[in-house]
């Protein structure tokens, strides 16, 4: 049922500063003793207890609950329902401000907790409706015993928040107290379901590569928006399956030995699209390339001048998806994860090993909480015995493993987007030759210290008009210009947005399955039912003498037209580009078991080769540069009979070498430096091993210059829309109606975007856009302007000099004059940020709630995935935020780390206690067992009816 509000008036208005930061600064310095009363006495109040003997109503029989030296908490019942009640009540001690802000979030109610400045991304959130789908699947999908699992988990949290008040929840609250009366409502089962909707969104695919298509026409030809996106780089980096034939062709796939190809069950037709409108035009390979709008190639569609109108109305649209919370992190091509199993024949233990490391935002707490929960006896009565990472707020285990398979994700990166531009009036939108009227509702969105506010959410059959959430995209949608093969603009253009994520499906029915999973039918039973977010699935068995090792791609993934391929937003009013009613079959999707090459990898590469499968899931895959760095690692580790340990594996997790800096580097020590500063940089690089430590100031000096590299030969020339925000350049105008003889004037144009979003962003994506330049040493992207400082570039080596003294200045600046003292950590550092209170505010909230700085090695595309955007600096933005290998069927001897600790608490010793060794790349001990929890048992609390 959805949550009631409750919300009182704040004590003091008119403040222009967040009233609860403010609040909590007043309170911190009060003079008389009280505000250390306050610091004191307030944060510690939450604290759990973990040890003793507590009450939980609605439990049939008591409940163990063991933590270990670092908070972990392994819990034992005798039933599903007392297990997963038991879940809801651990997890509330010790995360429950993370999951209230995450609830509000995914249900567009940030404003009510933290104020105005979260209206518009609540409206945004409220349009796309995420909660109302959960609530849907809630009441029609779900299986009864689904239900059953996420009514018990809620009943667990709200056992623990009765009779408490918010101070006693989470130090937060207390600051939320002073600004306005905040009550905390009861937890619902749709609130645990909402959370795999922000899941999706942040894992959505390649909808900001569709917009950066479109915004690049005002600056770019085609022909320079097609070399900035290039094919897939097969011949270099390996798919993950190689020669998949799909369901039905009689074939085995590799020809290995391998299970790839038909399963044996029935095509599942994965369920109807759900909005009306819908085409049955069949799937097919046609490939636009990126030549203007889709709808230049029909006469329905708008043409060069609309697009050029839309542009505006997308970089809208695209600042509106940036204010969205992207708790996952920022969304790009240098943004994954990590994972790979390697069977039984290839390894120390004889049985397979199996690691996982998920890139994602860093943020404090850890989107991650470990934990184990295990069935006394496992029985029909109690069918659990599972361990790994959770989500705070949603019952069952996510990733990890039960007493017979272990699993793990990556992002497949499925285009499951698809942005349409829609005729509108404000009775309805062009369908054909029809007006067709919106399906509409109201949203009131409630504010703390402020007015509620009401919006109208108006649905196309594409999805909800997202563009009414920017006054910016309507008035543009108003005034776009059009050929006389698009519709009247009449009262303008707008854009909705199709997501498979916005149709009610049963993921929270896999995630079950998945933790009950014996083999790999199992398995794959569970992977059918994980229709969003879609991810690579890799899976592993001790069974038999050597195990299993197997893959899986799930997920609902949309069969489009011939004319659309999904890379660049579509003209709503043309059925031509609907998607089909049905969505790509499981037994379709990639899969395959025991292949003969002995692993696995999977690393947001192309799952398959585009040849031969008939399938179109994405025109914009991750271009595989960790990937193969981890295929190549474990080839040089089995050639001639070698096998690879738990402790090897460890080790490729945090393997530094950059591709992009093997490919430079030569080059950049053949440049003739005479600038004695520069040449004194130069010299880091001669010898350097290409890998980028903390300490190595070479690491340091090649990032710079790449960073450099990148902004002279692309940056500079891209549109405002996306280069960073504030960074100002002289250009020439790119309005198409500035008159002729005014286009010589160059104006000042400042960028648009926030810097960890901004580009070119330095993935692996660039790497291979450079990569058939630097044999072209006259190309027109290696041409740069004249400054008051630097002549004009028009050569290859011409602009890398520039980019080497750039370099060398830049870091002058940051890290001193003198390059020995330099080091890439101190560059590249992470920051751990509370993602409320201490994202913003004076310093001493920061130094409450944050933690940091940490000096890390590892970077961009790398396989130990530190990320950082080229464009906005080198700051870390995602991180591997956790790490775990587990050593399949000896399960004790599983290795695992979290990014932060298990507890939400500021200052609890939980808090980051494993962020140090995290960043060392250190593994803590995993026990399993009864035997091994029992000897690592550090409290013991045990739950009673």
């Amino acid at each position: 049922m959805p949550a009631n509000t409750t919300v009182s008036s704040p004590k003091k208005k008119g403040r222009r500063a967040r009233l609860l930061v403010i609040a909590l600064v007043l309170a911190l310095v009060a003079g008389v003793g009280y505000g250390a009363y306050w610091g004191v006495s307030t944060v510690r109040a939450p604290y759990p207890q973990t040890t003793g003997t507590l009450q939980l109503a609605g439990l049939s029989g008591p409940v163990d609950v063991k933590r270990d030296g670092y908070g972990v908490p392994q819990i034992y019942a005798s039933t599903d329902a007392d297990l997963f009640r038991a879940q809801g009540y651990v997890q509330a001690q010790d995360r429950f401000y993370e999951m209230d802000v995450r609830r509000h979030m995914t249900a567009g109610r940030l404003s009510e907790m933290l104020g105005k400045d979260l209206v518009d991304s609540d409206a945004f959130l409220r349009t796309l409706g995420w909660h109302r789908v959960a609530q849907q699947e809630y009441d029609t999908v779900l299986s009864a015993e689904t239900k059953k699992n996420l009514q018990a988990y809620a009943e667990g949290v709200n056992a623990y928040l009765k009779g408490k008040e918010p101070g006693d929840v989470s130090v937060e609250y207390s600051a939320l107290a002073f600004s306005h009366d905040y009550t905390i409502e009861p937890w619902t089962p749709v609130d645990s379901i909402a959370w795999l909707k922000a899941m999706a969104w942040d894992l959505r695919g390649n909808m900001q590569d569709e917009i950066d298509r479109s915004l690049m026409t005002s600056r770019l030809s085609p022909q320079q928006i097609e070399q900035l996106y290039p094919d897939y780089p097969y011949a270099l980096h390996r798919p993950i399956v190689e020669g998949f034939k799909a369901s039905g062709d009689g074939e085995d796939g590799e020809g290995d030995g391998s299970q790839n190809g038909q399963s044996g069950q029935s095509s599942n037709q994965n369920g109807q699209s759900g909005q009306n409108g819908g085409s049955d035009t069949q799937g097919g390979q046609g490939t636009q390339g990126t030549q203007g709008a889709q709808g230049t190639q029909g006469a329905a569609g708008p043409g060069a001048g609309a697009l050029s109108g839309f542009q505006s109305q997308l970089a809208a649209v695209s600042e509106a998806l940036s204010e969205v919370p992207a708790l996952l992190g920022p969304n790009g091509h240098g943004i994954g994860s990590n994972s790979w199993v390697v069977a039984g024949k290839y390894t120390t233990t004889g049985k397979p090993l199996l690691a996982n490391d998920p890139h994602l935002a860093p943020q404090l707490p850890s989107l991650w909480y470990q934990m184990g929960l295990h069935c006394r006896a496992v029985s029909d009565k109690c069918r659990y015995d599972v361990s790994g990472y959770t989500f705070a707020g949603m019952p069952g285990v996510i990733i990890g493993h039960n007493q017979d398979i272990a699993w793990g994700f990556t992002n497949l990166g499925a285009d499951v987007t698809d942005l349409y531009l829609q005729k509108v009036t404000d009775r309805g939108y062009l369908r054909g030759t029809k007006e067709v009227p919106f399906e509409t509702r109201e949203e009131v969105i409630k504010v703390a210290g402020g007015s509620s506010r009401t919006i109208t959410v108006r649905t196309t059959n594409n999805g909800p008009l997202i563009s009414d959430r920017s006054g910016e995209a309507e008035k543009v949608g108003q005034k776009a210009p059009v050929t006389n093969s698009a519709p009247d603009r009449g009262d303008g253009y707008g854009v909705a947005l199709r997501w498979t994520a916005l149709e009610p499906g049963r993921s929270m029915d896999a995630v079950f399955k998945m933790n009950r999973a014996r083999d790999f039918k199992d398995f794959r039973d569970a992977a059918r039912d994980f229709e969003v977010p879609s991810q690579n699935l890799i899976y592993a068995d001790a069974k038999g003498a050597e195990g299993h090792i197997g893959y899986q791609a799930p997920g609902r993934i949309p069969v489009r037209s011939e004319k659309h391929d999904g890379t660049l937003p579509a003209p709503g009013w043309d059925a031509a580009y609907d998607w089909k009613k049905e969505y790509v079959p499981f037994d379709e999707l990639p899969y395959e078991q025991d292949p003969a090459r002995g692993y696995i990898v999977t690393a947001n590469q192309a799952v398959v080769n585009g040849e031969g499968y008939p399938h179109r899931l994405t025109e914009d895959w991750g271009y595989g540069s960790r990937s193969q760095r981890i295929n190549d690692l474990i080839e040089s580790k089995t050639k001639d009979g070698g096998k690879i340990s738990t402790d090897d594996m460890r080790t490729m997790q945090m393997d530094n070498s950059s591709e992009i800096a093997k490919l430079l580097t030569p080059l950049l020590l053949k440049i003739d430096v005479s600038d004695p500063y520069v040449r004194e940089a130069q010299k880091l690089l001669e010898g350097w091993d290409y890998t980028q430590e903390a300490d190595s100031a070479a690491a340091a000096y090649f990032n710079a210059v790449w960073r450099n590299v990148l902004k002279l030969a692309f940056g500079d020339k891209l549109p405002k829309e996306l280069r960073v925000k504030g960074e100002c350049l002289n250009v020439a105008p790119a309005d198409p109606n500035v008159p002729e003889d005014q286009r010589d004037r160059l104006v000042r144009e400042c960028g648009q975007r926030d810097a960890d979003q901004a580009q070119p962003d330095g993935g692996d994506r660039w790497y291979e856009v450079v990569r058939p330049l630097l044999k072209d040493e006259a190309n027109p992207w290696w041409h740069t302007p004249a400054n008051r400082l630097d002549a004009a570039t028009q050569t290859r080596d011409q602009l890398l000099a520039r980019a080497m003294k750039d370099a060398r200045w830049e870091l002058t600046a940051e890290l001193g004059k003198d390059v020995s003292t330099w080091s890439w950590g101190r560059l590249h550092q992470l920051n751990l940020r509370n993602q409320t209170l201490g994202t913003g505010g004076p310093g001493i909230v920061k130094h409450l709630l944050n933690r940091g700085p940490w000096n890390l090695a590892g970077g961009e595309a790398a396989v130990n995935a530190t990320g950082w955007n080229a464009a906005g600096g080198y700051e870390v933005v995602w991180v591997p935020s956790m790490r775990m290998v587990v050593n399949v069927g000896d399960w004790d001897k599983s290795r695992w780390i979290n990014l932060t600790g298990a507890s939400g608490h500021a200052y609890h010793p939980h808090y980051t206690d494993q962020t140090d060794l995290w960043a060392r790349g250190e593994l803590l001990d995993w026990p399993f067992g009864d035997a091994a929890v029992e000897a690592r048992k550090v409290d013991h609390l045990v739950l009673k009816p």
